[in-house]
Protein backbone atom coordinates (compact mmCIF):
# COMPACT_ATOMS: atom_id res chain seq x y z
CA UNK A 1 0.00 0.00 0.00
CA UNK A 2 1.34 3.40 -1.04
CA UNK A 3 -0.12 6.52 0.55
CA UNK A 4 0.31 10.15 -0.38
CA UNK A 5 -0.02 12.03 2.89
CA UNK A 6 -1.79 15.36 3.36
CA UNK A 7 -0.80 18.16 5.70
CA UNK A 8 -3.79 17.57 7.97
CA UNK A 9 -2.76 13.96 8.62
CA UNK A 10 0.79 14.98 9.49
CA UNK A 11 -0.58 17.64 11.81
CA UNK A 12 -2.87 15.14 13.52
CA UNK A 13 -0.01 12.65 13.84
CA UNK A 14 2.15 15.25 15.58
CA UNK A 15 -0.54 16.72 17.80
CA UNK A 16 -2.63 13.72 18.79
CA UNK A 17 -0.56 10.59 18.27
CA UNK A 18 3.05 11.40 19.13
CA UNK A 19 2.30 12.58 22.68
CA UNK A 20 0.81 9.15 23.44
CA UNK A 21 3.29 7.01 21.56
CA UNK A 22 4.35 4.31 24.01
CA UNK A 23 7.88 3.29 23.24
CA UNK A 24 8.46 6.00 20.61
CA UNK A 25 7.41 3.77 17.70
CA UNK A 26 5.81 6.31 15.40
CA UNK A 27 8.72 8.50 14.29
CA UNK A 28 10.88 5.54 13.21
CA UNK A 29 7.84 3.95 11.55
CA UNK A 30 6.98 7.06 9.52
CA UNK A 31 10.63 7.57 8.60
CA UNK A 32 10.90 3.97 7.36
CA UNK A 33 7.65 4.18 5.40
CA UNK A 34 8.92 7.27 3.58
CA UNK A 35 12.35 5.76 2.95
CA UNK A 36 10.71 2.64 1.50
CA UNK A 37 8.43 4.67 -0.75
CA UNK A 38 5.30 3.46 1.03
CA UNK A 39 4.42 6.98 2.24
CA UNK A 40 4.90 9.94 -0.04
CA UNK A 41 5.12 13.60 0.89
CA UNK A 42 4.68 16.01 -2.00
CA UNK A 43 6.72 19.17 -2.21
CA UNK A 44 3.53 21.23 -1.84
CA UNK A 45 2.58 19.42 1.39
CA UNK A 46 6.12 19.88 2.71
CA UNK A 47 5.83 23.63 2.01
CA UNK A 48 2.51 23.78 3.87
CA UNK A 49 4.13 22.00 6.83
CA UNK A 50 6.60 24.86 7.19
CA UNK A 51 3.86 27.31 8.04
CA UNK A 52 1.12 25.30 9.69
CA UNK A 53 1.01 25.94 13.43
CA UNK A 54 4.43 27.61 13.43
CA UNK A 55 6.14 24.67 11.76
CA UNK A 56 5.38 22.13 14.48
CA UNK A 57 5.22 19.25 11.97
CA UNK A 58 8.78 19.81 10.77
CA UNK A 59 9.93 20.43 14.33
CA UNK A 60 8.57 17.09 15.55
CA UNK A 61 9.28 15.14 12.33
CA UNK A 62 12.63 16.82 11.75
CA UNK A 63 13.85 13.99 9.50
CA UNK A 64 11.55 15.44 6.79
CA UNK A 65 14.00 18.35 6.42
CA UNK A 66 16.98 16.10 5.72
CA UNK A 67 18.28 16.03 2.16
CA UNK A 68 17.58 12.29 1.84
CA UNK A 69 13.89 12.85 2.56
CA UNK A 70 13.56 16.06 0.59
CA UNK A 71 14.93 14.23 -2.45
CA UNK A 72 12.07 11.72 -2.13
CA UNK A 73 9.37 14.37 -2.36
CA UNK A 74 7.21 14.41 -5.44
CA UNK A 75 7.37 17.77 -7.11
CA UNK A 76 4.00 18.61 -8.60
CA UNK A 77 5.59 20.38 -11.54
CA UNK A 78 7.03 17.00 -12.58
CA UNK A 79 3.50 15.72 -13.10
CA UNK A 80 1.72 17.04 -16.15
CA UNK A 81 -2.06 17.00 -15.78
CA UNK A 82 -3.96 15.81 -18.83
CA UNK A 83 -7.10 17.43 -20.22
CA UNK A 84 -9.38 15.09 -18.27
CA UNK A 85 -7.80 15.97 -14.93
CA UNK A 86 -8.00 19.70 -15.65
CA UNK A 87 -11.68 19.26 -16.54
CA UNK A 88 -12.16 17.66 -13.14
CA UNK A 89 -10.47 20.66 -11.51
CA UNK A 90 -12.56 23.15 -13.49
CA UNK A 91 -15.92 21.39 -13.24
CA UNK A 92 -15.97 18.73 -10.50
CA UNK A 93 -13.55 19.86 -7.80
CA UNK A 94 -14.73 23.45 -7.71
CA UNK A 95 -17.63 24.45 -5.46
CA UNK A 96 -19.56 26.42 -8.08
CA UNK A 97 -22.06 27.82 -5.57
CA UNK A 98 -19.30 29.79 -3.85
CA UNK A 99 -16.85 30.13 -6.74
CA UNK A 100 -19.35 31.73 -9.15
CA UNK A 101 -19.91 34.59 -6.73
CA UNK A 102 -16.37 35.80 -7.50
CA UNK A 103 -15.48 38.02 -10.43
CA UNK A 104 -13.22 36.57 -13.15
CA UNK A 105 -9.88 37.86 -11.76
CA UNK A 106 -10.64 36.48 -8.29
CA UNK A 107 -11.71 33.14 -9.78
CA UNK A 108 -8.42 32.99 -11.66
CA UNK A 109 -6.47 33.81 -8.48
CA UNK A 110 -8.32 31.14 -6.48
CA UNK A 111 -7.69 28.52 -9.16
CA UNK A 112 -3.99 29.42 -9.34
CA UNK A 113 -3.71 29.17 -5.55
CA UNK A 114 -5.45 25.78 -5.62
CA UNK A 115 -3.05 24.47 -8.27
CA UNK A 116 -0.16 25.34 -5.94
CA UNK A 117 -1.81 23.66 -2.93
CA UNK A 118 -1.08 20.40 -1.21
CA UNK A 119 -4.59 19.13 -1.99
CA UNK A 120 -4.06 19.61 -5.72
CA UNK A 121 -0.70 17.82 -5.57
CA UNK A 122 -2.27 14.85 -3.76
CA UNK A 123 -5.15 14.60 -6.19
CA UNK A 124 -2.87 14.82 -9.21
CA UNK A 125 -0.68 12.03 -7.82
CA UNK A 126 -3.72 9.87 -7.04
CA UNK A 127 -5.12 10.53 -10.50
CA UNK A 128 -1.87 9.45 -12.07
CA UNK A 129 -1.85 6.23 -10.04
CA UNK A 130 -5.52 5.43 -10.78
CA UNK A 131 -5.38 6.13 -14.48
CA UNK A 132 -2.14 4.20 -14.94
CA UNK A 133 -0.85 6.91 -17.21
CA UNK A 134 2.11 6.31 -19.46
CA UNK A 135 5.39 6.90 -17.62
CA UNK A 136 3.60 6.91 -14.24
CA UNK A 137 5.84 7.26 -11.20
CA UNK A 138 3.61 4.83 -9.30
CA UNK A 139 3.84 1.07 -9.54
CA UNK A 140 0.65 0.57 -7.55
CA UNK A 141 -2.51 2.51 -7.01
CA UNK A 142 -1.89 5.10 -4.32
CA UNK A 143 -4.26 6.05 -1.52
CA UNK A 144 -4.52 9.57 -0.20
CA UNK A 145 -3.95 9.66 3.55
CA UNK A 146 -6.29 12.39 4.79
CA UNK A 147 -8.22 13.36 7.86
CA UNK A 148 -10.76 15.27 5.80
CA UNK A 149 -14.31 14.01 5.70
CA UNK A 150 -16.70 14.23 2.78
CA UNK A 151 -19.18 16.32 4.76
CA UNK A 152 -19.29 20.07 5.22
CA UNK A 153 -17.07 22.10 2.94
CA UNK A 154 -16.79 25.18 5.19
CA UNK A 155 -17.69 27.43 2.23
CA UNK A 156 -14.35 26.75 0.52
CA UNK A 157 -13.92 27.28 -3.20
CA UNK A 158 -12.83 23.69 -3.84
CA UNK A 159 -14.32 20.51 -2.44
CA UNK A 160 -12.58 18.38 0.16
CA UNK A 161 -10.26 15.55 -0.86
CA UNK A 162 -12.73 12.64 -0.33
CA UNK A 163 -15.29 14.28 -2.62
CA UNK A 164 -12.67 14.89 -5.29
CA UNK A 165 -11.40 11.31 -5.00
CA UNK A 166 -14.87 9.98 -5.73
CA UNK A 167 -14.92 11.87 -9.04
CA UNK A 168 -12.22 9.69 -10.60
CA UNK A 169 -12.25 6.63 -8.34
CA UNK A 170 -9.20 7.33 -6.17
CA UNK A 171 -8.98 5.70 -2.77
CA UNK A 172 -8.40 7.48 0.52
CA UNK A 173 -7.83 6.38 4.10
CA UNK A 174 -7.63 8.13 7.46
CA UNK A 175 -4.66 8.04 9.80
CA UNK A 176 -6.17 5.71 12.42
CA UNK A 177 -7.05 3.04 9.85
CA UNK A 178 -3.74 3.43 8.05
CA UNK A 179 -1.73 2.99 11.26
CA UNK A 180 -3.83 -0.05 12.13
CA UNK A 181 -2.92 -1.61 8.78
CA UNK A 182 0.80 -0.80 8.70
CA UNK A 183 1.40 -1.84 12.29
CA UNK A 184 -0.89 -4.87 12.02
CA UNK A 185 -2.70 -3.60 15.09
CA UNK A 186 0.45 -3.58 17.23
CA UNK A 187 0.84 0.16 17.80
CA UNK A 188 0.48 0.98 21.48
CA UNK A 189 -0.67 4.39 22.53
CA UNK A 190 -1.07 5.26 26.18
CA UNK A 191 -2.46 8.11 28.17
CA UNK A 192 0.34 9.83 30.02
CA UNK A 193 -0.15 10.98 33.59
CA UNK A 194 -0.54 14.73 33.93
Amino acid sequence: MVVIVDTCSLSRLVQYYLPFDKGNQLIPLISTLIKNGEMIVTEAVFEECKYLKKGIILEKLSFLKEKDFKDRQIKTDQLIPDKTFMNYVNHNFVNRTIFNKLDAPKQKAQKEAYIKSGDYSLLLCAYESVKDLKDSIFNDEAYILTEESATENDNKFFYKIPNCCRVFGAKYIDLANYLEIVTEGKLELILKNS
